[in-house]
């Protein structure tokens, strides 16, 4: 081979890679963009309006409509069709403004906590003033509503 047939060679074969390359690129974007969804679209949410205390019930007023990417919701978060789910519960910890709530957020009721707080308190006969204090405060927390 002549030596300017020599240096084509690697051009041409870079040439080939680059083309094999950019053609892969190019099928993989036409395939993801017709058969899988945008990850990154935006989706409503439920976000707090205002920072929440422990404890705080939550109420209407507490959720306002957001976006997020679609790739960072779950099914444990807050949206415009699990508002009902959402509103009344009580959350567990300090919720930051604009946070999206999720499942972990809410304290259960726990119908056999309260069952055993009714039975203390029978037991106590309300017992001291700190007692009733506290009796009432699980009740509330943990009775099932309907």
């Amino acid at each position: 081979m002549a030596a300017t047939d020599r240096s084509a060679v690697p051009a041409l074969a870079a040439g080939l890679v680059v083309g094999a390359l950019l053609g892969a690129g190019a099928v993989l974007t036409v395939r993801g963009a017709t058969s899988e969804p945008n990850a990154w679209a935006s989706v409503p949410v439920l976000v707090t309006a205002r920072e929440l205390p422990a404890g705080h019930r939550l109420t209407e007023a507490d959720l306002v409509e957001s976006s997020w990417p679609q790739s960072l919701v779950t099914e444990s978060c807050a949206t415009p069709t699990t508002r009902a789910r959402f509103t009344g519960q009580t959350v567990r910890w300090r919720v930051a403004p604009d946070t999206v709530l999720r499942d972990t957020d809410l304290i259960d009721a726990d119908p056999a906590c309260a069952q055993r707080v009714r039975f203390t308190l029978t037991t106590l006969d309300g017992g001291t003033p700190e007692v009733a204090r506290l009796g009432a405060a699980l009740l509330e927390r943990h009775e099932v509503r309907p």
